[in-house]
Parts: structure tokens; sequence; C-alpha cells
């Protein structure tokens, strides 16, 4: 669907004179799914897009990104690595500690002291050396809120009859529903629970952080979310705190 160029403007007020600056801002007519409970989206409501069904959604706060990797195995020797968001570590040992396997992903460049913690789970099976380990993205560090893509590598393993992995991420929608995309624009939007719906969204342009809408609480998630995702899209959010 084509976009729709609107002229705005705001007005810059000097000793002189008062003069109207044009900025121009991008908006685009949208299908939101129907939904559980009737609502009214107001002006400036971030809202997501649900890949699995090609409608948009209101956007929900994301609860915790947790990624579990466990290895079952019996491997005795040899070294492992793991990728956090492209980024892989130097090689661990198959024995290593939860302490040495947060150290290896702390001194990755895309992760700071405090963005994860990694808890050591009990061995599963006989003979596992290396057991496995939760490692779970903290609330008050970079990928708070944001889905981490997060993977092992173990070919360099020895010593074992096969690896039995299991790498699950819980909390992070995979339909891109927790991802706010687009703000709505000029009017309110109502959402149904029988129907779809159409509404005018901005998707390019600029916004204050004092005038989005969101559910009681969720302002500081949105805010701290709204610096990467909105970062790589064509809306400006003046105000933000601390810009990561």
């Amino acid at each position: 669907m084509s976009l729709k160029p609107v002229e705005i403007y705001v007005e810059a007020t000097d000793q002189f004179s008062t003069q109207k600056i044009f900025e121009c801002k991008m908006v685009k007519n949208v299908t939101f799914a129907a939904v559980d409970v009737a609502e009214t989206l107001g002006i400036l409501t971030p809202i997501a897009y649900n890949e699995s069904t090609g409608y948009w959604v209101k956007w929900a706060k994301p609860t915790q990104d947790v990624d579990t990797i466990s290895v079952t195995t019996d491997y005795t020797g040899g070294t492992w690595t793991i990728t956090v968001d492209g980024n892989t570590t130097g090689n661990l040992s198959n024995a290593a500690s939860a302490a040495q396997v947060l150290a290896a992903i702390v001194a990755l460049p895309n992760v700071a002291v405090g963005d994860f913690t990694v808890v050591e789970l009990a061995a599963g099976g006989m003979d596992v050396d290396l057991g496995g380990f939760t490692v779970t993205a903290s609330d008050q560090g970079n990928f708070r809120g944001i889905p981490v893509a997060l993977s092992i590598t173990v070919s360099s393993l020895t010593g074992g009859t096969g690896a039995a992995l299991a790498s699950t991420v819980a909390g992070i929608a995979s339909n891109g529903t927790d991802v706010p995309r687009a703000l709505t624009n000029g009017n309110s939007i109502g959402l149904y629970t029988t129907y779809q719906t159409t509404g005018e969204v901005m998707w390019e342009g600029k916004a204050n952080i004092n005038d989005i809408v969101v559910d009681s609480g969720d302002l500081s998630d949105f805010e701290y979310i709204a610096k990467k995702t909105f970062r790589g899209l064509g809306i400006n959010i003046e105000g933000l705190t601390g810009v990561h």
C-alpha cells in the first residue's frame, strides 16, 4: 500500500518573528486484527506487525528474553562456542563453568557487564561433562526486551557419541507483536472483537516521547526498546533518555 506524504509544521519563535518550519511525515492505512476485548487506540500509540497473520496489532510489552541451552551427551574433551547476535566467543572448554561462560559472553563487543546472567544446570545424562546453562538477558541491560539471537557450536567437542541440543527462547514473541514498528497518526483507531479494522499510522516522521500513549508502567520499556527498533525506521522519537 502506497505511502501518503503529509506536510506538517512547527512554529519557531525568536525575538524578531515567528516562522513556520515545514517538515514531512509519511502515513499509510493499515489493517488491524480483531481483538479479544474491544478498545480504542489513542493518537501516537505504538503498534506492531504480526508476521504470522499479516495484521497490525497494539504493541505489547515483551516479557524477559530467556535462552536455555543444554547439551546432553558424553563429550569428554574439545571446545565449543556461543554466539550472541552474530558475535562469537572464544573457545570454551567442554567443562566450562557458568562463570567462564559469562566471562566469555561479556567479552563480546556487543555485550556489557550486566547484560546477561548465566546459571549452570544439572548435568543431563551419564558422564555428561558439559551439562547446560540458562542464559538470561538482564531486565536492565542492553538486551532488555529485545529478542536475542543466541546459538552454540559444538563441532569441536570430542569423545562423545552425539549431541542432543536444546535451544529455546521463552517470553519473546516470534511473530513480531512485541516490536514497535509505527505509531497511530492523527485519529484514534477502534479495535473490535468480530472483525478487522483499518486505521492511519505514522510510518515516517517525528514524535516526542512525552506524547507516546502506552499502558501504565510500560513507558520505560517502550522508551528503551524504541532506542533500538526505531533507530532503523523513519520515525524519530525525541526526548529518549540515554540513547543507546
